[in-house]
Order: structure tokens, then sequence, then C-alpha cells
């Protein structure tokens, strides 16, 4: 392969991300909103324990998909199903089929951030491990850009309760999406992908002090993330009375503005001068600190939960930045495993928040305890991470 295509499938590739995160981050912040409309809290967290738990498990046989069928066919698929799925979600109104599509574009969405993921390492710059960083903010920096623009979208949306809408233009990104690969990847040539069981992958992993360290913090991170992104939402509106409009068009947009600006500069820092492993704690310590503050907050005051909301995402985008740049440092595209894995995180994240929550909704707890059980599972996990060796 020339240079030159190289460098412009992986363009094309940053470009997908974009569009793969405006889709994917449309919905997201309006479901758990939109499913309480058909069940109460502790069953919306039970749904999502079913979906994220059916994504791991086809998830984790993906290498076996790509071996079979490769990445571009694979992914095609993937985004037709995905359309589906959103289309259901905007028309149709029974909570046994709003569910089922609910699980499929959860699943959906976990398999296409996979299959980008290992596009975007297969055309990289592979001459040095110099650029990973710098390679990887900019992943991240449009992914999130995705994130910020979705909610300033959707709170147009929500202020009629115009959930279809939402879901709709959620689809629609799909379709170029779907151009864009038919276009530059149909001939494309793709490496022999590896199948490897997930029995064989975990126990590699396991036995890699550095791999492991990095996935516990990435699952800190998405744990973290799940809390904000899924509950914090239900708490400003149900018990504090913050119009869940004011939420996605003012105080989320402006706690999205680090996850935008600051990877490439994080990722930038960890290639020349930092090591990932400083940074990556430093973000950890600002993820717990405010995981011990927000649920004893009880002001109404939208600056004061907009300026709580900036400084876990300041924390979040450290440690998300890191733990990409460290992991992309260590493995080759061919590792299908290992990259799942790793692309799935967030997976098993949600499913132990939505689990933990789940449990303790149902006993009659509240998100005071979710946020304090967060707290101390991620000040254990620090024994894990601190023994990570520095790329510097």
């Amino acid at each position: 392969m020339l240079p030159q295509t190289k460098k412009q499938l992986l363009t094309v590739g940053f470009l997908l991300t974009l569009l793969y995160a405006l889709h994917g981050a449309i919905p997201i912040y309006l479901l758990s909103t939109f499913l309480s409309g058909y069940l109460n809290t502790a069953y919306v967290s039970v749904l999502y324990v079913i979906a994220y738990a059916l994504t791991f498990l086809v998830s984790i046989n993906l290498s076996k998909i790509l071996h079979r069928y490769h990445n571009y066919r694979a992914t095609i698929f993937i985004i037709c199903i995905d359309f589906l799925a959103m289309m259901g979600l905007a028309f149709i109104d029974s909570i046994w089929l709003t569910a089922l599509f609910f699980i499929i574009f959860i699943i959906c969405s976990a398999l296409l951030l996979t299959t980008i993921n290992i596009f975007i390492e297969q055309y990289k710059n592979k001459a040095a491990n110099e650029y990973t960083g710098s390679e990887r903010g900019i992943f991240l920096t449009l992914l999130n850009l995705g994130f910020l623009m979705a909610p300033l979208l959707t709170s147009r949306f929500i202020e009629d309760n115009n959930f279809t809408l939402a879901f709709l233009i959620s689809g629609f990104c799909l379709i170029p999406m779907l151009i864009l690969m038919k276009h530059y990847f149909a001939e494309a040539p793709e490496p022999h992908y590896k199948s490897i069981s997930f029995r064989d992958t975990f126990n590699k992993i396991r036995r890699d002090k550095n791999i492991l360290g990095v996935m516990i913090a990435q699952f800190v991170s998405e744990a973290f993330i799940a809390i904000m992104v899924i509950y914090v939402p239900l708490y400003l509106e149900g018990t504090l009375n913050i119009p869940l409009s004011q939420y996605l068009g003012f105080m989320l947009p402006l706690a999205l503005i680090p996850l935008v600006i600051l990877p490439y500069e994080f990722g930038l820092l960890a290639d020349r001068k930092i090591g990932e492993k400083e940074l990556m704690i430093t973000g950890i310590f600002i993820i717990i600190l405010v995981s011990l503050i927000f649920p004893f907050v009880k002001s109404q005051s939208v600056l004061i939960w907009a300026l709580i909301l900036l400084a876990s995402r300041i924390g979040f985008s450290l440690v998300q930045t890191m733990t990409y740049t460290y992991f992309f440092k260590k493995v080759h595209a061919t590792d299908i495993g290992s990259i799942t894995i790793f692309s799935n995180i967030f997976t098993l994240a949600n499913i132990f928040v939505t689990l933990l929550a789940s449990i303790i909704f149902i006993l009659g707890g509240n998100i005071l305890i979710l946020a304090l059980c967060f707290a101390l599972a991620t000040i254990y996990s620090l024994s894990k991470i601190i023994k990570i060796q520095d790329t510097l």
C-alpha cells in the first residue's frame, strides 16, 4: 500500500470516529430518561445490565468473526443492523420491542468502536511509537467532539419530549459512515486477523502487569463515566428538579469541552515529556475526589453542577488519553483479542456499575451509596495501576 493511501485511510478512519460519536452520543444521553417512561430506575438498571452482558458475550467472539469475514464486511453488517435498531427506537411504541432495540443499539455501538479502532491501528504511523499519543489524541478529540455536539442537538428536542427526532438523527449519522466504508475500505487490504479464545487472551493480559494495569485504569474511568451518564441525569432531574434541557443544553456541553481540547495536548505530553503513568494516576485522583463530593451536593445551582461535571471530565480525559496512548503503544492491529477486550472495557464497567446500582436501589439505597462504593473500589485499584512501567 502506498504511504499516501495509508494516510488517507487513517484520515477516513478519524472521520468515521466523529460520525460514530455523533451516532452513539445522541441517544446515550437520552436513553435512561427515555426508558424511565416505561420502567422505574431499578429496572432501567437491570435492562442496562442485560444489554451490556450480551454485548460482552458477543464481543469476545469478535476475533472469530473478523478471522472469517474481515473487518470491512463485519463493520458494514453492524452499521446496517444498528440503523434498523435506531428506526425501531424512533417509531415503535412497545416496551418489549423498545428493550430489544435498545439492546441491539448497545451491542452495535460497542462492536463499531472496536472495528473503527482496528482500522485506525492498522493504518496509523507505525514508524515509531513517538506518534501514538498524538494520533490517539486526535482519535479521542474527534470521539469526544461528537459527544460534545450531541447534547447541544438533543437539548432542543427534549424540551418538547421529542425522542423520535433524536433517534432519527442518530440513525442518519450511520448513512455517511456506510458510504465512506464502501468507498474507501471495500478494496483496502487487511491483515490476517488472529482468532484467539477469550481464555487465552485473558491469561495473556493477566500475566502482563503493564497491560493489566492500564486496563484496570480504563475500567475505572469507564465505570466513573457510566455513573455520570446514566445516574447523574436521573439524580439532577428526579431529586434536585433540575430540568434535563438545562443539563443537556448548558451543563454537559461546558463539562465536555476538556474532552475536546485536552486529549491531543495530553497525548503530545505523554509522547515527549511526561510518562503516561503519572498523568493517569493524577486523573484517577481527580475522579476519586469528584466521586466523594458530588453526592453530598444538594444545590440546584446549574453553575455549581456545571463545575462539578467539568472537573469530572478533566479527570476522565486524563485517564482516557493515557490508557489509549499506553495500550496502543503495546499492541498490534492483528491482536484482535486484546483490542476487543480493551475496547469493551466500557461494557464490563457498565455491567459492574448498573448491576451494583440495581442491587443498591432495589435494597433502598441511593446514588450516595453508589458513589461511595465506586470511590472505595477505585482506591483499591490503584495497587495494580501503580505497577505500570512508563514508556518514557
